[in-house]
Parts: structure tokens; sequence; C-alpha cells
């Protein structure tokens, strides 16, 4: 019960500096939709470079396997 009133105080505590910091400190976009959609951005660039980095990986292992030298097999006579 108490770490439950813990972490809520805190939430609130994260809200309530997250909506009113800015306004205090005098930085522009005080209210707590712009600043929402800034998170969304945020998290959206994320997800972007995630994507990003992993196609640039699959780029590059084709890119390696291309270029590889590859043994070439020799026919062994039967007898």
């Amino acid at each position: 019960m108490k770490q439950r009133m813990l972490w809520s105080a805190a939430l609130i505590a994260l809200l309530a500096a997250a909506a009113f910091g800015p306004a205090l400190l005098g930085l522009p976009g005080g209210s707590l939709a712009g600043l929402t959609i800034y998170f969304f951005l945020g998290y959206c660039a994320i997800i972007v470079v995630a994507q990003l980095y992993s196609s640039l990986r699959g780029v590059r292992l084709v890119l390696e396997e291309w270029t590889e030298k590859k043994r070439e097999s020799k026919q062994v006579p039967l007898r």
C-alpha cells in the first residue's frame, strides 16, 4: 500500500513538473498538450531510427554476401 502511494505521488509530481515547469522557468510551450505532442514525436523518432538501423544492417549483410570470396568447387573424377 505504501509503495502504491509512493508511485502515485511520483506520477503526480512528474505530471505537475511537466505541466507547470516550463511556465515557471519562462520557457515557451508550457501547456501539457504541447508537451504530449513533443513526447509523441520523440517516440516516433525512436521508431524511425530503429527501423533505419535494422534496414542498414540488412543492406550491409547483403553487400558482405555479394563481395565475399567463394571457394570454387573442383570436380573430382570418379574411378
